[in-house]
């Protein structure tokens, strides 16, 4: 009896430490505080992969794939790789083993694998501290707005716009239509541009916005036709402040002026009317304005969207049809130039409108560009008044 008993204890003893074995063979799930993808530069948002990214039993980053063989989690933010192959894509060599453990410290992934048996790095490109970012097709909301130069400058109607998923321009042109963007789970108003469309061709590069500032910096992608050129630039975050927009309507008798929301409606008497999005405002400095050659004392600059007039543009034509035809006749070779030139150039809506500082009964008030098409088809002499 004695020996059945001790040979039935060896069997269990040896069943036992089967299963143990069985288990200490096998590599479970990374936890999902693990899971996703990290990146540590803009080189890294270019590789097949987003950056490292981990699932599984799986750690892959561009062409290096790691498989966890054996493994087990230690916790909601550690896991334990007791046996794991790191294979190239294109090496012929056999698979690297590798151990060691990957963790997680806030939003900070450290990988620290070894090749079995030694204290040598398994991989040296997983050195290093791996920052959490999320893919998605949209621009971050941190990002999106317009920028561009102050709104004084002679070019304030031109500036970068970002949505949601394009990039461009707030004088037209072709957008960037965004596809893929890494966004630093930490960093929330910067991003990677991982894919795009823009022509016949990608775009890729980083977005930053430091306070109000923003700096885009776009290259076209491996491939792209020579000379391709990928928007980028730099400037301020662009806002309209209520306290810059004329209250109600103001009218000098020829031209009226009305702000609705972030939006400008300019009508002359003879029918010319343009409506456009305000992009930007700016205070304008009595002392500045001593010097810039608009006849209007410091107020504010409002610059507006390109636009075409929604009705009236013929009335203006014909009205540059006999300014040019007055200063031809006078011999005033230069401006005749000029007025000829724009009867054959589609009209377009003023880019900024300057507000002065209240003067008695109103205000005075000017348009830009001063191109002979505004200064003819816009009669803003006198003073505007308020109207109901």
């Amino acid at each position: 009896m004695k020996t059945l008993v001790i040979a039935l204890a060896l069997v269990m003893q040896a069943t036992a430490g089967c299963g143990d074995q069985a288990a200490s063979g096998t590599a479970a799930d990374l936890p999902a505080r693990l899971v996703g993808a990290w990146g540590q530069n803009e080189a890294h948002a270019k590789l097949a992969t987003a950056g490292l990214e981990l699932a599984g039993t799986t750690l892959a980053f561009g062409e290096l794939t790691i498989t966890i063989k054996q493994g087990a989690a230690t916790g909601a933010d550690d896991y334990r790789v007791d046996a794991a192959e790191a294979v190239w894509t294109r090496d012929t060599k056999p698979p690297k083993a590798c151990k060691g453990t990957i963790s997680r410290q806030g939003n900070v992934l450290l990988v620290k694998l070894f090749k079995e048996g030694t204290d040598a790095r398994c991989e040296s490109v997983l050195d290093g501290e791996w920052r959490a970012w999320t893919l998605t097709d949209t621009l971050p909301e941190g990002l999106r707005g317009v920028y561009g130069g102050d709104a004084r400058g002679e070019e304030a109607d031109i500036g970068l716009r970002l949505g949601d998923k394009s990039i461009g321009f707030t004088d037209g042109g072709n957008a960037v239509a965004v596809e893929q963007v890494l966004t630093w789970v930490d960093k929330p108003t910067s991003a990677l541009l991982r894919r795009s469309t823009f022509r016949d061709f990608g775009c890729v590069g980083s977005i930053t916005r430091t306070d109000d500032e923003l700096v885009l910096s776009l290259t076209p992608v491996e491939g792209a036709p020579e000379g391709s050129v990928c928007p980028s630039g730099q400037g301020s975050r662009w806002s309209v402040d209520p306290k810059h927009l004329p209250a109600g309507t103001l009218d000098n008798g020829h031209v009226s002026l009305t702000a609705s929301g972030e939006r400008l409606t300019l009508v002359d008497r003879q029918g010319l009317t343009c409506k456009q999005a305000i992009l930007h405002t700016a205070a304008r400095s009595v002392t500045g304005s001593a010097y810039d050659g608009i006849p209007v004392t410091g107020g504010a600059v409002l610059v507006l969207e390109h636009a075409v007039p929604e009705a009236g543009a013929d009335t203006c034509v014909t009205r540059l049809r006999n300014v040019a035809s007055s200063l031809c006749a006078e011999y005033d070779l230069d401006r005749c130039a000029q007025a000829q030139a724009a009867v054959e150039q589609p009209v377009a809506c003023p880019r900024q409108v300057v507000i002065g500082d209240p003067t008695q009964g109103g205000f005075k008030a000017a348009m830009l560009p001063a191109t002979i098409t505004n200064l003819t088809c816009w009669d803003m002499t006198g003073i505007f008044a308020a109207t109901k």
